[in-house]
């Protein structure tokens, strides 16, 4: 019996675009990432760096998905200038394995690749706002079965483990191509409608009432939403509501039907004058609880247990809980 050669084809490596969306100069950190991002890679995928610079951060990010239409990506991963943690840590190395092999990365591709391995539609990590209270960036909808919200913040967030949310900021968020190939899809067929009925409205304009007219003239359904914008158009009441572009962009996936997770093992850094990171705020949080507390006492005439620790003259045995 002859032998048959059988020609193997190298599996394809999943494909990332790196968009890091900045206003004025790049911080010290991200440009630290992009050159490790550059001479490094990551293990297990063809990564390619995006970065550009503007004024609204936001028309970046649409930006983003239609710039550089050579590049074929599977995996979008924006990667904001102001995430991260001081330089040091930024060289920072640790092991990560891949196929059988080892390989010893960057700290912070490592949180990259980490993200990616979940291989999820919207996926990001955990980080804070910049100011006190440093408010969890992840929100849930106040009713589970209101697509237009409220939203609240997730104010006691796991340590770590895979959540699912309803919104999550967009600094260092991993979106899969068919997310925004559904975007798409959904704007083709509302352009097919607006088409249709600026044609109807045009035949059939003596027949609209006048408050119809007017109606149309303010919710204007020729429109087309980019994926990220920060206010909506209320035409009830003829304002504009300012939302957010995290909430507006996750809010239009789940319409399309993706799930959206948080990370919480990537725990990240936000960067102001210095680093807040999620520590900052369980520090933050707890403190107002003791606040509370202590207003709740004096109130009811009563003396906290805690109060011994704020008076003493050692202030490292004030615990603000765990």
């Amino acid at each position: 019996m002859s032998g048959k050669i059988i020609k193997l084809t190298p599996r394809r490596k999943p494909k990332v675009k790196i968009c890091i969306p900045y206003y004025e100069s790049l911080c010290p950190q991200i440009v630290e990432l992009g050159e490790q991002l550059i001479t490094g890679g990551i293990p297990g995928y063809d990564a390619a760096l995006w970065r550009k610079e503007g004024t609204i951060i936001q028309f970046l990010r649409n930006q983003a998905i239609d710039d550089t239409p050579e590049l074929d990506w599977d995996f979008l991963f924006f990667i904001d200038d102001d995430i991260g943690f001081p330089i040091e840590d930024f060289r920072k190395t640790t092991i990560v394995w891949h196929d059988g092999k080892q390989y010893e990365i960057y700290y912070m591709v490592a949180l990259i690749k980490q993200i990616l391995d979940h291989n999820l539609n919207i996926c990001g990590g955990y980080y804070t706002a910049r100011a006190n209270p440093y408010l969890p960036l992840v929100y849930k909808r106040l009713d589970p079965n209101l697509l237009e919200g409220p939203w609240i913040q997730i104010l006691k967030p796991p340590d770590k483990g895979m959540v699912e949310v309803d919104a999550i900021a967009t600094g260092f968020l991993c979106i899969k191509r068919n997310v925004f190939e559904a975007f798409e899809q959904r704007r083709q067929k509302t352009i097919k409608i607006r088409d249709e009925f600026e044609k109807w409205k045009a035949e059939n304009l003596d027949k609209i009432p006048p408050e119809v007219q007017k109606y149309l003239s303010v919710c204007k359904p020729e429109i087309n939403s980019p994926f990220w914008i920060d206010s909506i158009y209320d035409p009830t009441n003829q304002k504009w509501v300012d939302v957010g572009e995290d909430i507006y962009f996750c809010r239009e996936a789940q319409k399309l039907g993706f799930k959206i997770y948080c990370d919480f093992s990537v725990g990240l850094g936000h960067l102001t004058h210095k680093y807040q990171t999620p520590e900052a705020y369980k520090h933050a949080f707890m403190a107002d609880q003791v606040n509370t507390h202590l207003q709740w006492a004096k109130e009811q005439g009563r003396v906290s247990p805690i109060q011994e620790f704020i008076d003493s003259d050692d202030p490292k045995e004030v615990r603000y809980g765990g």
